[in-house]
Parts: C-alpha cells; sequence; structure tokens
C-alpha cells in the first residue's frame, strides 16, 4: 500500500510540473497580449491626433464640395483617441456608480469585468450625441448666417415679379402693362428695376443678375463704393467667390462673357462671399444685361412706398393680374431662405435616426449583460439580493454609461460643430460663424433618456429572474 501510495504521489508530482510551466505560459502570453494592447492604444492615440489636426487643416486649406471630407476624417479620429483612451473610460464609467450604495458597486464590477462591452456602449452613446450637437449647432450657425448674407433683400419694401418668392426670379420679363400698373399705384414711390439669368461660362451654368442704381441687391451689400459705382457704371462684374474659384480668376483679371450679342470681355472688379446658386453667382449692370442679352425689361420690380406697405400691397394685388406676384421683403429673404432651412430639417431628421439607434444598441448590449450574468444573478438572488437590488444595478450601469458618454459627446460635438461651421462655409459660399448655445446640454439629457429607455427593459428581466432556473442555467 505504502509503495502504491508513493507511486501515486510521484504521479502527481510529476504532473504538476508541467502544470506550472503552462501557468508560466500563460502569463508570458497575458504579458505579450499586454504589450501589443498597449502598442494599439499608442498607434491609435497617435493616429487619433493626427486625423484630428488634419481635418481642422483640410477644412481651412480646401474649398468647395471637398471639405466634407474632413467630417469623415475628424470621426476617424475621435474614435482612434477613444481606442487609446479605452481604459480611461472604463476606468472612469466604473467609478461613477461606485458611491451609489449597493446596487452601484455591484454595476461597478460588472462595468470592470467587461471592459471591451462597456467601452462600446459607451461610444454609442459618444457618437449619438456628438453628431447630434455638431449637426444641429452649425446647422442652426449655417440657418443664422446665410439669412444675415441675405438680409439686404428685407430692405426693399416690396417686390413684383412673374415668379414666386421661393424662387429667383429669372422667369418670364415682367409685362408693360404690369409695370404701367405699378407706376400708377397710389403709394408707390420708387421703383428699381433688375433681372436675373442664367449663362453657360466654361461648361459652369451661372446665374447673372443685372442690377440698377438703388438696388437692395445682395451681390452690391457688401461691396465698397468704388466698386459699386464701377459695377452700375458697367466698367466691369462681380463674381462670387465660389465662381472666381472655378475659373480660376481673381480681381483685376479678365474673362470672357458669351452672349446672344456676342462674346464679351469684362474685367472682374472683386470676389464677393455670395450663397452657391448653381455654379456660381455674377452681378452685372442692368444696361449692359439687358443690351448683350437683348432683353429689355425687368424680370422683378424692386418698389419702395411712402406709407402703408400693407395696403400698398393690397392695391397692387387687385390692380395686378393673378400671374404677377407681390410679395414683401420679409416674404423674399423667407423664400431665399426656405432651401437652406429643408437641408437643416433633413439632417435634424437624420440625427434622431442615429439617437434611435443608439437606443436600440444599448438596450441590446444591456440584454446581452443580462442573459451572460444569468447565473450570477441567480446566486445573489440566493445570497439575499432583492429584485429592486438586481434592477437598480442594471440602471446604475446604465446611468454611468449615459454620464460618461453624454459629457464626452459633448466635448466631441463642440469641436464637430466648430468643424463643421468650416466646412459648410467652404460649401455654400459664405462664412459660417460659429455660435455655442446652452441648448446643446440638452443632448446631454437625451444620452441619459436613451441610457434609460435602452434599460428599462434589461432591468425588469433582472428583476423578474426565478432564481432555480437562473443557477441551473448553463
Amino acid at each position: 500500500m505504502r509503495a502504491g501510495l508513493c507511486r501515486c504521489l510521484g504521479r502527481r508530482r510529476r504532473a504538476g510540473v508541467p502544470h506550472l510551466a503552462d501557468r508560466g505560459a500563460r502569463g508570458r502570453r497575458r504579458r505579450n497580449l499586454g504589450w501589443t494592447r498597449s502598442a494599439i492604444h499608442l498607434a491609435a492615440t497617435v493616429f487619433g491626433v493626427l486625423a484630428v489636426a488634419g481635418s481642422f487643416l483640410f477644412a481651412v486649406n480646401v474649398d468647395g464640395q471637398l471639405t466634407l471630407g474632413a467630417g469623415a476624417l475628424f470621426m476617424f479620429g475621435v474614435v482612434a483617441l477613444c481606442v487609446g483612451a479605452t481604459g480611461p473610460i472604463v476606468s472612469i464609467t466604473a467609478a461613477v456608480p461606485r458611491r451609489w450604495g449597493g446596487a452601484g458597486r455591484l454595476a461597478t464590477a460588472t462595468i470592470e469585468r467587461a471592459p471591451r462591452r462597456i467601452w462600446a456602449t459607451v461610444m454609442t452613446i459618444v457618437i449619438a450625441v456628438g453628431v447630434s450637437v455638431g449637426v444641429s449647432g452649425s446647422l442652426t450657425n449655417m440657418t443664422d448666417s446665410a439669412a444675415e448674407s441675405l438680409s439686404s433683400l428685407a430692405d426693399t419694401d416690396l417686390y413684383v415679379s412673374m415668379t414666386s418668392p421661393d424662387a429667383i426670379p429669372s422667369g418670364p420679363i415682367v409685362p408693360a402693362s404690369v409695370d404701367d400698373a405699378v407706376r400708377a399705384t397710389p403709394g408707390v414711390s420708387r421703383i428699381v428695376e433688375g433681372q436675373w439669368a442664367y449663362a453657360t461660362i466654361d461648361g459652369e451654368t451661372v446665374s447673372i443678375q443685372g442690377v440698377a442704381d438703388g438696388s437692395n441687391a445682395v451681390t452690391l451689400a457688401s461691396l465698397s463704393d468704388d466698386i459699386r459705382s464701377g459695377v452700375l457704371a458697367g466698367d466691369g462684374v462681380v463674381l462670387s467667390k465660389a465662381l472666381g474659384t472655378t475659373l480660376g480668376v481673381s480681381e483685376g483679371d479678365s474673362i470672357d462673357l458669351p452672349t446672344p450679342t456676342g462674346v464679351q470681355n469684362v474685367r472682374v472688379l472683386d470676389l464677393v462671399d455670395y450663397i452657391n446658386a448653381a455654379g456660381g453667382t455674377m452681378a452685372i449692370s442692368l444696361d449692359s444685361m439687358q443690351r448683350w442679352y437683348d432683353r429689355p425689361g425687368a424680370t422683378y420690380l424692386e418698389i419702395g412706398v411712402d406709407g402703408d406697405v400693407a395696403a400698398v400691397q393690397d392695391s397692387l394685388r387687385a390692380a395686378l393680374p393673378p400671374e404677377a406676384f407681390v410679395y414683401t421683403g420679409a416674404a423674399a429673404l423667407e423664400g431665399t431662405s426656405a432651401a437652406i432651412r429643408q437641408s437643416g430639417a433633413l439632417a435634424i431628421a437624420l440625427q434622431w435616426i442615429v439617437a434611435l439607434v443608439a437606443a436600440v444598441a444599448l438596450l441590446n448590449t444591456l440584454t446581452l449583460s443580462v442573459l451572460e450574468r444569468r447565473r450570477e444573478l441567480g446566486v445573489l438572488r440566493a445570497m439575499g439580493g432583492g429584485r429592486g437590488t438586481l434592477a437598480r444595478m442594471v440602471l446604475a450601469e446604465a446611468l454611468s454609461v449615459g454620464i460618461v458618454g453624454g459629457v464626452l459627446g459633448l466635448i466631441i460635438g463642440a469641436g464637430l460643430q466648430y468643424l463643421s461651421t468650416l466646412i459648410l462655409g467652404a460649401s455654400i459660399g459664405i462664412p459660417v460663424a460659429y455660435t455655442a448655445s446652452w441648448s446643446v446640454l440638452l443632448y446631454g439629457l437625451v444620452a441619459l433618456g436613451l441610457s434609460l429607455l435602452g434599460s428599462a427593459p434589461p432591468a425588469v428581466h433582472a428583476s423578474r429572474l426565478n432564481i432555480v432556473d437562473a443557477i441551473a442555467a448553463d
């Protein structure tokens, strides 16, 4: 018996040697894995810094639609930075619920045991909040800047044209009978004619505005007195900066303008900020436009009123045929800005879709977390943990994710908003002023709302677990 026992112990000792070797190998593998992860995080951080910095340089130095690439580069950089900061993000998320009682400490333990899952969940909130803040803020800035750039339209009391106020009045010439009726209407003190038309220059469709002295045209509003006088006298033309970039010309250069009466060589007096229309915008004197395009008359009339504008508007509508449109300067500004607001409304609708996707992703993540820990939750219940404790644990985990993701999303969203103002300014042809608003804090509350919305079903499921079934689960 003693010999058999010795042989058994010997086998155990011999069997233990490879076991210790395996433990050493596993330790080396863990160290190697740790070094690999550290290298990945460092590389991601470096790439993220370069990408974020590069996105701003790209937006500042590139013109036109190509600047849209800066937004994608910024988001790649943000994700890379967050990959590099996985450890701090998870640590902060775990620290938040630690002081929330027993359920909070359980949530902290759960967060620390699943760092990759928590990071992915936090990033879902970060992307949703960051995109929402960046998109909504920059679109608000764009709308305000566009309205400011077009504000001279509202300086005119009334407009008369054969085109509705929500479109550029490049349509039919105002009939002579309409012009005579306008001039005969009591209260009309001033009439300034103007024309809009389209032409093709070097393959680009260009909108051309013929302006006369006394006009409140946007193309004249930002000009110096000397340049304005030169345009009105027919000494040259003014181009939008977008058109100047497309044609490769600058102030003082000359361009060939194809017209029905022949090619006209005109000098560029200035390049101005103007919202991109078609391929760009050009302003010339009304007299030159009428002669070169063999198009006498006007496509719209700017009307000054002495007295009650509304009363004169009613008189004009009664005197003019129904196909003539009579609208105020405010209506002209509203109609011109409508397309910009519509694009903003579409983008805001898309951001709510992003928020909904974030809520669904959070719901799936927390539900899987509860299902994976059924046995653990069952043991907690068997040890005396109440249903409310388990529900509060899930809610604490979700709230922690929402708080960290919301704050980080607000910071990233502010950066994205500023970058987006640069991108939009290059895209639409006017500078877009960055203005921060306290309303962005609403998106922080949205992050908490998404967290609560996504955590409610898993919390209810956790509180209703059957102890026996949970412990017996595979």
